[in-house]
């Protein structure tokens, strides 16, 4: 194609200057405590931890049906929270969510969700037990 050196040359710098906030929106303590309680909430409703069992379960350990079943499951479920602060909903925004989220792990509260939204997009089959018993 051939490009314009038109009237949407400002896009450049919306560009330059999104990629400047390290690629994404970043979350204060406030926003990742809210943010992660609504997301860990979102998965623990028990429509949507059946589905993700259940898709899990179709893994059977095979990595790559994790990737086409599990994680779009968790990125649609994901996705009605995160975009409210601005992540979008795909596996990328999914990602740098949780990215963000461990970013404050120095709070308790929020370590605990973090490892709990990164199971959800990680190959976890086995947990081991002492996991999630309170």
């Amino acid at each position: 194609g051939h490009r314009n050196s038109g009237p949407d040359h400002h896009q450049v710098t919306e560009d330059s200057r999104l990629s400047a906030m390290s690629e994404g929106p970043s979350l204060t303590l406030e926003q990742a405590r809210e943010a992660a309680t609504e997301a860990v909430a979102l998965f623990r409703l028990p429509e949507n931890a059946e589905k993700l069992n259940a898709a899990k379960q179709q893994c059977s350990g095979d990595i790559g049906k994790f990737f086409v079943l599990v994680i779009p499951l968790a990125t649609e479920i994901l996705g009605q929270t995160i975009t409210k602060y601005g992540f979008e909903a795909s596996q990328n925004g999914a990602m740098k969510f949780t990215a963000e989220v461990q970013k404050h792990q120095g709070d308790e509260v929020l370590k605990k969700y973090a490892s709990e939204l990164r199971e959800k997009f990680m190959p976890v089959f086995a947990p081991p037990a002492d996991e999630g018993a309170d």
